[in-house]
């Protein structure tokens, strides 16, 4: 006990020395770059420069260092203002403008998100040229020696085909052509209808032809009604190898927290169509279509049998090697567990390629087809379709292409123009959410110039083939997503140079927040970021990444601000969704937990999600962001006593800003998936008591 009281004494004398001490002095009053920020979202124009006057005077009140301004809605919210103000014209430019001054006026930061909508880079003013694009193909087999002179062919050009986008109804088609590859075939590699094969199912009416070539738009149903299993399947005359499978219509996963497959559904195979043996589970894919090796198996008979109720728009059974996940490792989607894909060898039967685009013309092929069988691939280009979300309608268009300087310098160039002449102190990337994209207009070129060989006869491989051997064809498209990631970046790092010259101070970025979602990595974006930031939701949300999750994001911005120098680290914080009766349950009494968890990992700047702008004093508790809070607004029943809160994350973020974090370790945890992907369940097993940060290859070479 003396000895603790003598520690008390000893520190009891040091107060007034502390007091004393720049440190103490911005513990006590805690700095405007200490202070929360808060995601200020106006809802469907239902704007009041009454209620944002309100809205601004509230957050001074209570210790809010500025906001982050979004426009959302897009779901029909209903007007509860007598005239809205329609993003974009000149009433909204007014209350807009006004915000921003009373900000500035009031030595509030401000920033604006990247589009109306929350996610990501899209409006009404991206032509189809500048928008997201993907690859596509269509195919014609032939044999030689011939020569074919014959109209390819036409190019597909369905909006987000094959892709889990329900928004483009409303885009018109548009394709562009890329180029016409050959393939000789393995000697052995048959075709369905070439097998002879015939189809069966345990309902729905299909054909081999439809099956082979996805042609069912919609898909047909299998349905097994009140119990019992479902299946299709396929018998031969006699017995054939099955080494790959490709489905339409398989139960699908999230990309969104690090989720497994499920295996639901499985292939069987049987001599006599009666006894049958299970050859493997099907894992759920993230797209609508997957390719996938099998254990090779021999059998007259195949089925797949499937869940309670299924739609089918694809089947084929594959008697040689295919790419295993050769949609995912394309590019078309980016699941945290693509190593886990391993394709079989089949260096015995290895494929050439011949490039043969400058023997068409006008859509028509003029070719002396070698001897052999060959594959003629005719690549194009359409769009995802992907739009900006949620927003206005008026505010809603297509999502630019990531991939190209031009687009995206096009893109921002007309976006900032809104805000011109306007005080906006950041520009604001939230998580990304627009899905993939697999082309570009100059992908050929870049392509060669980053890795020092032609794209072209590589091609094929985008769709499944082997070319070369399995190993040379992995590399190719390890090389494909690797350039992919870096174009993605680049244009993320001009935004430096983008904000700077409509005169902002720079950029908060956030990349991943959940998984692998994108094709590339978190830390690549990140590290160009004026402020890193990422996302941490309520501990037990309903949705949202979960803790272990954010933990992962915090600790990829942290270490992008401990290596790049950038020393603030920025989180979207507390976000929760509202089902299940929890909206407005939320106080300092059940945030604190979450906010430690925050601290504990990297962040010293909270930005609080989120604060809904209310236009009036009559509709209370007010708007909210489509069911998701905190619902921090000024008619919060707490809403005049967020001070202390405020107080208390900023205090503890001033003393996170003024420290210097020292790391005993640097963690690079290897290329072609992101921190969150990787370790969204459970971080890295450091030794106890060892300081670490996360470093990415890029990082790490350089």
């Amino acid at each position: 006990m003396k000895r603790v009281l003598s520690l008390l004494s000893a520190f009891a004398l040091a107060l007034p020395l502390l007091s004393q001490t720049p440190l103490y002095e911005g513990f006590a009053n805690p700095p405007q770059e200490a202070r929360p920020r808060v995601w200020w979202h106006w809802m469907d124009g239902n704007i009041s420069l009454d209620g944002i006057r309100k809205d601004i005077e509230w957050m001074e009140r209570v210790g809010i260092g500025g906001f982050h301004q979004f426009d959302a809605g897009g779901i029909g919210m209903k007007k509860i203002v007598d005239e809205p103000r329609t993003y974009g014209t000149p009433q909204w430019r007014e209350a807009f403008s006004y915000a921003m001054s009373l900000a500035r006026e009031k030595g509030m930061e401000t920033a604006v998100a990247s589009a109306p909508g929350w996610s990501s880079t899209g409006g009404p003013w991206v032509s189809p040229e500048d928008a997201m694009k993907k690859l596509t193909w269509r195919t014609l087999e032939v044999s030689g020696p011939s020569r074919l002179n014959e109209e390819m062919p036409p190019l597909y050009s369905e909006v987000g085909r094959y892709q889990n986008i329900p928004e483009v109804k409303d885009v018109a088609p548009w394709s562009q052509y890329v180029a016409t590859v050959a393939v000789r075939l393995p000697e052995d590699e048959k075709t369905m209808e070439e097998m002879e094969a015939k189809v069966s199912s345990s309902s729905g009416d299909f054909s081999v032809r439809q099956l082979s070539n996805g042609d069912f738009s919609d898909g047909s149903a299998l349905d097994a009604g009140d119990g019992g299993s479902i299946w299709i399947g396929y018998s031969f005359d006699s017995p054939v190898t099955v080494k790959a499978i490709t489905i339409g219509g398989n139960k699908t996963r999230t990309i969104w927290y690090c989720k497994p497959p499920d295996y639901v559904n499985s292939l069987e195979c049987s001599d006599d169509g009666k006894t049958w043996e299970k050859v493997c589970d099907i894992p759920s894919s993230i797209l609508p279509v997957h390719t996938m090796s099998v254990p090779a198996a021999t059998a007259r008979h195949f089925r797949m049998v499937l869940a309670a109720k299924a739609v089918i728009s694809e089947f084929v059974l594959h008697n040689v090697v295919k790419v295993n996940g050769s949609q995912d490792k394309a590019g078309f989607a980016a699941p945290f567990d693509l190593t886990t894909y391993l394709t079989p060898d089949s260096s015995g039967a290895a494929a050439e390629t011949v490039d043969l685009t400058p023997f068409e013309k006008d859509g028509v092929l003029s070719w002396d087809v070698p001897e052999g069988r060959w594959r003629i691939y005719r690549f194009g280009a359409s769009l995802t379709g992907k739009k900006n979300h949620p927003a206005p309608p008026e505010a809603t268009g297509l999502e630019v292409d990531k991939l190209s300087p031009e687009a995206w310098e096009r893109y921002f160039s007309s976006f900032l123009k809104t805000f011109s002449g306007v005080p906006v102190d950041y520009l604001l990337v939230d998580s990304y959410e627009a899905g993939q994209m697999t082309w570009t207009k100059n992908m050929p070129q870049e392509f060669r110039s980053r890795r020092g060989y032609s794209l072209l006869p590589w091609l094929p491989a985008l769709a499944g083939e082997i070319i070369g051997s399995t190993d040379r064809t992995e590399r190719f498209l390890f090389d494909w997503r690797m350039t992919i990631g870096e174009l993605f970046a680049e244009n993320y790092a001009r935004l430096g140079e983008i904000a700077k010259s409509a005169g902002m101070k720079g950029r908060f970025i956030e990349s991943h927040e959940n998984g692998h979602v994108f094709v590339g990595d978190g830390m690549d974006l990140k590290r160009y970021a004026d402020i890193p930031m990422a996302a941490i939701w309520v501990e037990n949300t309903l949705s949202g990444s979960p803790i272990p999750m954010a933990r992962a994001d915090i600790r990829e911005s942290a270490s992008v601000a401990h290596i790049y120098g950038q020393n603030i680290v920025a989180a979207e914080s507390f976000t929760v969704s509202g089902a299940g009766g929890r909206t407005y349950t939320y106080c300092p009494d059940n945030l604190k937990y979450t906010a430690d968890v925050a601290l504990s990992s990297g962040l010293n700047r909270f930005v609080i999600h989120e604060s809904s702008h209310q236009p009036t004093d009559t509709h209370r508790p007010g708007l909210d962001l489509l069911g998701y809070g905190q619902w921090f607004n000024r008619h919060e029943t707490w809403a005049e006593e967020a001070k202390v809160w405020t107080d208390y994350l900023a205090r503890s973020s001033y003393l996170l800003q003024k420290g210097r974090f020292k790391a005993d370790i640097l963690f690079c945890y290897g290329e072609d998936n992101s921190i969150t992907g990787l370790y969204g369940k459970k971080l890295p097993d450091i030794p106890a008591g060892y300081a670490w940060d996360f470093i990415h290859p890029a990082g790490l070479m350089e």
